[in-house]
């Protein structure tokens, strides 16, 4: 950028704190006056921050910031496919977008703010409410065919998440129910969504699985196995006296058992692999 305190010598301080300056009077040339430098800087800034976002290109449409519905009931103002917003929409796509996972340890010692104050919802199965978060809802509800069965990322007209709805709320021309059921991801794991076919397992035609849902629960499970037991006996028969012990037997015998449940924790789920309970999410990296 350019260095402003040499561009005009009517301005105040230095980089990194220098500010414009009004003129004393409307018709007085003593402010900081509109030079090409000013508006090159914001002008390539704006236009990189567009450029490098991807696919975007000015949708000529001047930058306002719109809000959901109006007076009192006027929600956040919506970015995802606002063509007047171009500018936020770049920002995000550089920074992060509503919808991505998060993985992080904001809340530990030395970070005040937690979670939520870097933008961030830990997800414990809440319902949030799309007026106030209206990109969020806009990138992540399942939509209104999928919204009768879905477990997770459907919307509701209420906010305890109980009356499934698809009425209510309206983003970039997208009508749902206001509130969006958001997923409990404590205690799983994220797994990549789809069919891994680079990881093979042996011989075996089938590969590592991560649903074909995205956010769907999946259940934990272990490799499928069989244990034999071998031993030279049969049976034994005891005889009088303290040491009296006769054997019997064929020889060698094999007994080959399936998993075994432990009585208490269910019938074991068995599957190609093992893995530990998740839920299916797309897993990426920048550029």
């Amino acid at each position: 950028m350019k260095s402003y305190q040499g561009t005009s010598g009517n301005v105040v301080g230095g980089f990194p704190l220098t500010a414009a300056k009004n003129s004393s009077t409307g018709v007085s040339t003593d402010g900081t006056p509109y030079v090409a430098d000013y508006l090159n800087d914001i002008w390539q800034l704006l236009q990189g921050l567009m450029d490098r976002s991807g696919a975007m290109t000015p949708s000529g449409t001047v930058e306002s910031y719109v809000q959901i519905g109006s007076g009192s009931a006027a929600g956040l103002g919506s970015i995802v496919g606002n063509p007047a917003m171009q500018h936020l929409q770049s920002m995000q796509a550089h920074f992060g977008a509503p919808g991505e996972i998060v993985m992080d340890f904001f809340g530990l010692a030395g970070s005040a703010l937690g979670f939520q104050g870097h933008r961030v919802f830990a997800l414990t199965g809440q319902v949030m409410d799309g007026w106030a978060y209206p990109d969020v809802w806009y990138n992540c509800w399942v939509g209104a065919a999928a919204n009768p069965g879905a477990t997770i990322f459907y919307t509701t007209s209420d906010a305890g998440g109980t009356t499934r709805a698809t009425t209510g709320l309206t983003v970039n021309g997208v009508t749902g129910g206001r509130y969006l059921v958001l997923p409990d991801c404590r205690g799983l794991s994220p797994i990549g969504l789809g069919t891994n076919t680079k990881f093979g397992m042996g011989s075996l035609p089938t590969f590592a699985s991560g649903g074909s849902t995205l956010g769907a629960y999946l259940a934990d499970m272990m490799q499928a196995h069989q244990h034999t037991v071998t031993s030279f006996i049969n049976g034994f028969t005891s005889g009088a006296g303290f040491n009296a012990l006769t054997l019997s037997g064929t020889g060698q015998v094999n007994n080959t058992f399936a998993t075994v449940t432990d009585g208490a924790n269910g019938t074991p789920r068995t599957g190609l692999y093992t893995r530990t309970p998740g839920f299916a999410c797309n897993i990426g990296m920048r550029f």
